[in-house]
């Protein structure tokens, strides 16, 4: 069902009843889909209670030859990981032609942070089993195993280091073939690895028994049920988010405008604006902190005015004098701010903005043309700043230089 393209936009309004409803089915709908694999966490429990016990059997009734195990892990493991190349290549996901909508890096990647860690750490493992595989393996392909296992370490690595991160992730665009082609040249790579590790053990299958097999199979499940056991489904993130939403839609602590919009986020991710809206925030709190700053100038300018423009000398008092010589030291130390934030504070807001501006761009092009604006829009304000800064110091400037009060002693 194709979403409205945002809350703001829509013409008509939907009944608190109508939504609830639509909330409640949508849950529903994501409950079900996690429920999909039909693994809970007590079988998974008992599947992994019931390996090890297998597992302490074959240490008791065989003795392991680490070497063939070794080689039998990488194999399985290389095998699974081409299985896996060929479903994603095959695999039709559906891009919408509507706006790119975007989630940052930590919310799609925070949940699977033990999946990350494992994969790493089973990376680092096969990185060891290399190291004593049996003799007679090309040492081309032992070459090759290490660089592809350090390379899908480093992979996870960098996810796990993402999940911190507010890097913008792009949902509904199709990435360039241009990026897809590291990922097919590894795909190559492993399917070459497979091969030649096959083809090792077809010549070789004499010096394997079935307690190798056991042994690794036994290895392999125990890994991949730890993996299933910490998994987190993505949906489960959009599932809370609709639970929470739906419950304060209940309490009265949201209104209907307001849930309708963050239920479209959750569904279908953030837009550009949304996407930097706490860094615009920031952004735009010290705009107004620059502009409430320059209107404080301009009042107390207004004072040394009045002090200035009465008629004779003889009306302006000692106290006139140390008013507005404390007034002019106080829109020193305010100039001074400005400066800092015009220089400082304000463009350090704006870069961050700039950043995750190029990294959008780069993502998906629809987004350039709202980048574009909303950069100039940005850009224009410092400079509107800049400009609005000069002209309070030529007028602090002029003021200063218009009114020279006499000293106490030349006062009648």
């Amino acid at each position: 069902m194709e979403k409205p393209e945002s809350c703001e936009n829509t013409k008509h309004t939907i009944s608190e009843g109508i939504f609830y409803n639509f909330l409640s089915s949508e849950i529903d709908h994501l409950k079900n889909e996690i429920k999909k694999p039909g693994w809970t966490n007590w079988a998974i429990i008992g599947g992994l209670a019931t390996l090890v016990w297998l597992t302490f059997n074959e240490f008791d009734n065989n003795a392991l030859r680490i070497h063939n195990i070794s080689f039998i892990i990488i194999t399985s493991v290389f095998i699974h990981r081409l299985l896996s190349i060929v479903q994603l290549s095959l695999a039709d996901y559906p891009t919408s032609k509507s706006e790119t909508k975007y989630l940052p890096s930590n919310e799609v990647l925070s949940q699977s942070r033990v999946f990350l860690i494992l994969q790493v750490l089973k990376y680092a493992f096969l990185i060891y089993l290399i190291s004593i595989l049996p003799l007679g393996i090309e040492k081309l392909i032992i070459t090759l195993l290490y660089i592809t296992t350090s390379v899908y370490a480093f992979v996870f690595a960098c996810g796990l280091i993402f999940s911190y991160l507010h890097i913008p992730f792009g949902l509904n665009t199709r990435r360039n073939w241009k990026i897809n082609i590291p990922y097919y040249l590894l795909g190559i790579l492993v399917f070459y690895i497979a091969y030649k590790l096959v083809h090792f053990y077809v010549n070789h299958s004499i010096d394997f028994n079935i307690a190798d097999f056991r042994f690794s199979a036994l290895f392999v499940g125990g890994f991949y049920l730890v993996v299933l056991l910490c998994w987190i489904p993505q949906d489960s993130r959009i599932l809370s988010s609709l639970i929470e939403i739906r419950r304060k839609l209940v309490f009265h602590n949201l209104n209907i405008t307001e849930a309708v919009r963050q239920t479209e986020i959750a569904l279908t991710g953030l837009k550009v604006s949304n996407l930097l809206q706490n860094y615009i925030v920031n952004y735009l709190k010290l705009c107004d902190e620059f502009n409430s700053k320059n209107d404080l100038i301009l009042k107390k300018l207004e004072i040394i005015d009045v002090i200035a423009n009465k008629k004779g000398r003889s009306e302006i008092s000692a106290a006139d004098i140390e008013i507005s010589q404390s007034v002019m030291d106080s829109i020193q130390k305010i100039t001074g701010e400005i400066e800092y934030l015009i220089k400082e504070d304000i463009p350090r807001a704006l870069r961050p903005i700039q950043i995750r501006a190029v990294m959008i761009s780069r993502i998906s092009k629809q987004a350039d043309d709202e980048i574009i604006n909303l950069l100039k829009q940005l850009e224009d304000a410092v400079e509107s700043m800049k400009e609005r800064t000069q002209k309070v110091r030529s007028r602090i400037n002029s003021t200063s230089i218009s009114y020279k009060p006499s000293t106490p002693d030349t006062i009648h």
